[in-house]
């Protein structure tokens, strides 16, 4: 099997990303951690910060995921824009802001982590996500064998194209 991005934990092996991409990293995510995940990082209660730190390690993993597929050949600045990212839209970005001036420093952390081999992705394949306390979206119908991982308060799955068995960013 082809191994993704987020599967590889040896930081000898991996190409950390730079500073700049980190942190746009690190924004967009801000944005999309639910409220829940965010009281909980700032309780300083370790094991709710071990959620968020997995919850914000697989949603970078579909990032990478998204970016290293044939649809955008490693072009990040495509992958995190606002039409698939809700942080990243234009009437979210004031919250997104926010959340990373409050949790930017964790969330960076955890993602160079991440980049190091300390914080996996817990659905290292998976390249969607959404939080079904907001809403179900048409396409999780389509998740590959209908197999999901519950993250936080996301839900990770890797989406077919309808009528095929093929990965929507497949490589």
């Amino acid at each position: 099997p082809t191994q993704t991005r987020a599967d590889i934990t040896d930081p000898l092996i991996r190409d950390p990303r730079p500073i700049q991409e980190i942190k746009a990293i690190s924004k967009a995510i801000a944005g999309e951690l639910g409220s829940k995940t965010l009281v909980g990082i700032r309780s300083g209660n370790e094991a709710r910060q071990a959620i968020a730190r997995q919850e914000i390690a697989t949603i970078l993993g579909t990032i990478e995921n998204r970016a290293a597929s044939a649809k955008y050949s490693g072009d990040l600045g495509k992958v995190l824009s606002g039409s698939k990212y809700n942080s990243l839209a234009s009437g979210n970005l004031s919250t997104t802001e926010a959340n990373f001036a409050e949790f930017g420093d964790f969330i960076t952390e955890a993602i160079e982590d991440y980049y190091a081999g300390k914080n996996p992705s817990l659905a290292p394949n998976d390249a969607h996500y959404w939080n079904p306390k907001i809403v179900s979206p048409s396409w999780s119908k389509y998740a590959r064998s209908g197999n999901t991982t519950e993250v936080g308060e996301h839900t990770f799955a890797d989406i077919t194209v309808p009528g095929t068995n093929r990965s929507e960013y497949a490589r």
